[in-house]
């Protein structure tokens, strides 16, 4: 792949699916699925996923492990950007989440989480907006937040579901009293539904909502 910002770059993505030796055969399947992205201009994408059903499957953990050190664009922010604002800069994070969420009753999983990251951003245009107007998270800043995450999951099979339906809520609050440098409340709002057609074929229907609010750094408002 060539792009003017990246040169050449190739990526890897491996998606391994495992059960934990001790569980039992109806334990669902737990995956791991690390990528990775590399261009000739030394930048860099790192992403690991790794969801693992425990206790017998009484345990759901999902962790997710992220670094970027890659070109982003920026246009401004709310409804009246303009395509010839467009600026450029090299947007750098590590960034770790946890969610640990035991199982309270049949296909129902609830627990805490955990969203810890670092950002910093290089490279940024002279005289850009990003350099020039204040705008909430422009240099870099650390983000710690805690939470709760609802979970219901009746799939067939968590890799490519037949039936069934997965819906889930999510509330992270990052807060300075944590270690965050902004304070915000985030939630996240997911349905999803998979409906046979035959035993070939499946329509899945999806609805999302993203909601935020208080001192929100710019690159988490999309």
């Amino acid at each position: 792949l060539y792009t003017s910002e990246t040169r050449f770059s190739v990526g890897l993505g491996i998606d391994h699916a495992f059960k934990n030796d001790k569980e039992g055969e109806d334990v669902k399947d737990s995956s791991l699925v690390p990528v990775f992205v590399y261009t000739t201009k030394n930048q860099t994408v790192l992403r690991a996923f790794l969801q693992n059903y425990l206790m017998g499957g009484r345990v759901f953990s999902d962790m997710a492990l992220a670094y970027n050190n890659y070109p982003d664009k920026f246009f401004g922010i709310g409804n009246d950007t303009k395509l010839e604002d467009e600026e450029s800069f090299r947007e750098e994070f590590s960034r770790f989440k946890w969610d640990i969420l035991p199982r309270i009753f049949t296909h129902t999983y609830i627990g805490p989480t955990l969203h810890y990251e670092r950002f910093v951003y290089h490279d940024k245009e002279k005289n850009g907006l990003l350099k020039t107007t204040p705008i909430t998270g422009q240099n870099r800043g650390t983000l710690v937040g805690t939470g709760v995450r609802l979970l219901y999951s009746s799939r067939d099979n968590d890799f490519h579901p037949h039936k069934g339906s997965q819906h889930e809520y999510k509330y992270t609050r990052f807060d300075k009293k944590t270690g965050s440098d902004y304070a915000y409340s985030q939630h996240e709002l997911r349905l999803r539904h998979y409906l046979p057609l035959s035993t070939q074929n499946t329509l899945a229907f999806e609805a999302l909502y993203w909601g935020q609010s208080g001192d929100v750094p710019f690159q988490h408002l999309a």
